[in-house]
């Protein structure tokens, strides 16, 4: 989680990269002893250093649930078409 939310502050900037990282920090969390709370601390995170501090209180003994696999993440509406513009692929060497 620390590693995405700091390439997003390279990108964005902190405010708006913390902003953004929230909607992602559910993902990681899912399945996990004790996720709504820490979930709740997630939501509120405005700094790396928030985030620093609500990841220290993880217990890291905890096993990956494997129930988190089955946890739909992205769209569920079923599959998108892609479009690309006309010849955006091709090489412009």
């Amino acid at each position: 989680m620390l590693e995405h939310a700091t390439l997003l502050t390279s990108w964005f900037g902190e405010r708006t990269a913390m902003r953004s990282f929230r909607r992602h920090s559910t993902w990681y969390t899912k399945g996990f002893r004790g996720s709504a709370e820490l979930r709740q601390r997630l939501m509120q995170i405005a700094t790396l250093s928030d985030l620093q501090g609500a990841l220290a209180t993880i217990d890291a003994a905890q096993p990956f649930p494997p129930t988190a696999m089955r946890v739909p993440r992205g769209k569920g509406s079923g599959t998108q078409a892609v479009s690309l513009p006309e010849n955006y692929l091709l090489d412009s060497r």
